[in-house]
């Protein structure tokens, strides 16, 4: 395997004392992204995390509706790259995130013998998602939007299959790892306009061998939060709002990813009611009473917007 990347733009140890980290952090960026690449790095010198950032000239097709079918460009083969380059351990993140606090729990991985660890919605026991509500544009001092209301929730559960957010992903220095990363590839390459997180679910849930030699872990939401969780702090932060799913962008593979047989439905936690709006600058949940009369009520739970 050929590298496809140039020399890092930014390497730094962190403060590691003359010794090797458990892990390095990793992530590839396009010149457009360039301000977002500073903005991580900048984050990742403050808490002394050893990190490699690579500038690559294309993305792949999965990645962006801009991007070329070369799989040379394609994740799992840059994050296979970083691994026989750095022989450690990797921590890849979506070059637009930033670290907030120490992610302590990454450096557990390495000593737990962890092959691959992701967040997982369906393992997740409380995941609603709020986005700013579209049919009011008031907003806060700093320019946020002030309401917000209930997006979606995954009610289905299972700790085998997997429905990922791939912004932060946890790979070891093992053969397990490099045959999971591989089967990625392959999906990758046989569906290129899918979108690359859809193809490592559908890698996971449908390449048994794989799924058995890979030790597992899942992230807990603030190590990939998103804007959409107002209600987590972060350690890992995704502080846009993600983008809106456009018809025709993609081949979204929707349910096809997962084997429906392992799924169980249950009704999970939920920080605020579904039906309320929420108003992050006076801190309240808004309602509609039956006459139609509105009422209002504080929150309990702190916002980290």
């Amino acid at each position: 395997m050929g590298d496809p990347f140039q020399a890092p733009a930014s390497v730094s140890q962190g403060r590691d004392e003359g010794a090797r980290a458990p892990y390095l952090v990793c992530a590839m960026f396009s010149a457009e992204y360039r301000a977002k690449a500073d903005a991580l790095a900048a984050s990742l010198t403050k808490l002394g995390l050893p990190f490699a950032l690579f500038e690559v000239p294309n993305v792949h097709r999965s990645i962006s509706t801009r991007g070329v079918m070369d799989m040379a460009h394609c994740k799992p083969r840059f994050i296979a790259a970083v691994l026989a380059k750095f022989r450690r351990p990797v921590l890849y993140v979506d070059a637009d995130f930033v670290f907030c606090r120490q992610p302590t729990l990454i450096s557990t991985f390495a000593a737990d013998g962890v092959d691959f660890a992701i967040y997982n919605w369906l393992a997740d026991l409380m995941n609603d998602a709020w986005g700013p509500d579209p049919q009011r544009d008031a907003r806060t001092p700093d320019g946020a939007p002030r309401y917000w209301q209930f997006g979606f929730g995954v009610e289905k559960v299972s700790q085998n299959q997997m429905l990922c957010s791939g912004g932060v992903q946890y790979w070891g220095a093992s053969s397990a790892a490099r045959g999971l990363l591989s089967a990625w590839e392959q999906q990758i390459e046989a569906r290129p306009r899918s979108p690359d997180d859809e193809l490592l679910d559908y890698a996971f849930n449908f390449s048994p061998a794989e799924r058995r030699d890979a030790k597992t872990s899942w992230l807990p939401k603030d190590y990939v939060r998103c804007i959409h969780w107002p209600y987590v702090e972060p350690v890992i932060n995704h502080p846009d709002v993600p983008a809106r799913r456009v018809a025709g962008n993609f081949d979204y593979l929707g349910d096809a990813r997962v084997d429906a047989a392992e799924l169980t439905d249950i009704s999970k936690a939920r920080p605020f009611p579904r039906g309320a709006i929420l108003d992050v600058l006076d801190q309240r949940l808004l309602f509609s009473g039956p006459s139609g009369a509105a009422f209002s009520m504080p929150l309990t739970i702190p916002l980290f917007l």
